[in-house]
């Protein structure tokens, strides 16, 4: 808490999961129960999602994806890399939450303007106007693997994708293509629905 500001307010953002993995340690301490177990029997169970979670759906192993690397070598699922007994480590916990419509708004209100993203950065997530409305979207990933979320506001549609083999090397890289994707999924749903 002594650290120095690394810009001053509302001028630069620097993404970090800490204040996520802060709010999961306390929800752990209030309730008495893991991060996980606490969600699993107060959100996920109550909403039918009882393949969701870390270590708790006790997964086979043949049911979660290899990752692959921008070489097309095998990395091995997630589980095989260091974890707690209890799933990922506390830098991974927590990252995300479940939030009211006042608190979305100012989550999805474009906060700092990123030129290199064509729009701004919002609470935790990109924050792009376009021809079709606001589009609000973040992503995740490592060398080998990529996740996307986008929630096209107008339409209030959201789409999740991601993928087990993200890039291979001189090729192709979803990353320079996440959005167009997840645009043509949203259209798709829009026509279908």
């Amino acid at each position: 808490m002594k650290a120095r500001l690394r810009s001053a307010p509302g001028k630069e953002f620097h993404y970090s999961n800490v204040g996520y993995s802060l709010l999961a340690a306390i929800v752990e301490k209030v309730s008495g129960q893991t991060y996980e177990r606490f969600l699993a029997e107060h959100l996920f169970r109550p909403a039918g999602m009882t393949r969701t979670g870390y270590v708790l759906p006790d997964w086979d192993r043949a049911q979660v994806a290899v990752e692959y690397d921008r070489h097309r070598r095998a990395q091995g699922r997630p589980m095989d890399h260091p974890w707690a007994p209890d799933g990922p480590y506390w830098n991974l916990r927590g990252n995300g939450g479940m939030l009211s419509a006042a608190t979305k708004r100012k989550l999805f209100a474009p906060q700092v303007r990123v030129p290199e993203l064509d729009g701004s950065y919002g609470y935790g997530w990109v924050v792009v106007d376009t021809d079709d409305g606001r589009v609000a979207w973040h992503d995740g990933g490592n060398d080998w693997s990529l996740a996307t979320v986008a929630e096209y506001r107008r339409e209030r549609i959201m789409v999740f994708w991601v993928s087990n083999h993200a890039y291979q090397k001189g090729k192709w890289n979803l990353e320079d293509g996440r959005l167009e994707l997840s645009r043509g999924v949203a259209e798709r749903v829009q026509r279908s629905g």
